[in-house]
């Protein structure tokens, strides 16, 4: 069952790590991010004292990420995108199925909720295809 969400209860994307990820990356995407509803929660950055590499765990409100280059984790957040992307047009879905179904409806709610999956969708859109425009050929590292 879908739950709504209001507007001022979606989570901004977070300033902070989002500039400590950009610095790691060198990718810039807050344009694309901001609203997208990813809101990026922490991020960490870990040593292997047995291999002497580094790696990095960027947490999300609904998952993590861990990566140790940017090719790996444009990989992976593509994955995820693609994941989030799925669930959207199923909440769209959702949204139809209610105001067709239902005996009362909402309208108000029903429009704010379509006006959230609408931009959300939107954004996770534009970062998909700014990530992979930055893509190198890779192999796929599915977590």
């Amino acid at each position: 069952m879908m739950t709504f969400v209001p507007d001022k209860m979606i989570k901004d994307y977070n300033e902070e790590v989002y500039s400590i990820l950009n610095k790691v990356l060198d990718i810039k995407f807050k344009r694309e991010l901001k609203h997208s509803g990813i809101v990026l929660e922490a991020i960490f950055e870990m040593d292997n004292l047995v291999t002497n590499k580094n790696s990095y765990l960027l947490v999300l409100s609904d998952t993590s990420i861990s990566f140790s280059n940017s090719d790996e984790f444009i990989q992976k957040f593509i994955n995820y995108l693609n994941s989030n992307l799925k669930k959207i047009n199923q909440d769209f879905k959702e949204l139809r199925r209610m105001e067709e179904e239902d005996a009362i409806v909402d309208e108000t709610r029903i429009f704010l909720e379509d006006e959230r999956i609408g931009l959300q969708g939107q954004k996770h859109l534009a970062l998909l295809k700014k990530f992979r425009g930055v893509r190198k050929v890779l192999p796929d590292v599915n977590n």
